[in-house]
């Protein structure tokens, strides 16, 4: 289960720490991996090496999910969820309440 402490005062007010349920260590983003098709423009510089500028995504819907920037684990698969879990609010996910500790 997630568990989100309030240990740090801010402005005085808590500011809630959010830990990510699978290595608990102290998060403050999420990775959005999402899958599709990247389309670069290639270039050639005088000293004839390339380089790449990215032109467009196109998702290809198969993949979007929130994973923990420490260890990788997928914890989300939709926005909404992921953007209520770093903002401290209750989230239910697998059966099971993520929410803030006061």
């Amino acid at each position: 289960m997630c568990k989100i402490v309030s240990d740090k005062m801010s402005e005085n007010k808590k500011e809630k720490i959010v830990r990510c349920p699978e290595c608990k260590k102290v998060i403050d983003n999420l990775v959005n991996v999402e899958s599709g098709s990247n389309s670069y423009i290639m270039t050639v510089d005088l000293n004839k090496y390339a380089s790449y500028k990215e032109e467009e995504f196109d998702p290809d819907s198969s993949v979007n999910v929130w994973d923990c920037p420490e260890c990788s684990a997928e914890l989300f698969n939709n926005e909404e969820d992921a953007l209520k879990f770093l903002l401290g609010a209750k989230v239910k996910k697998d059966g099971y309440f993520y929410k803030a500790i006061e």
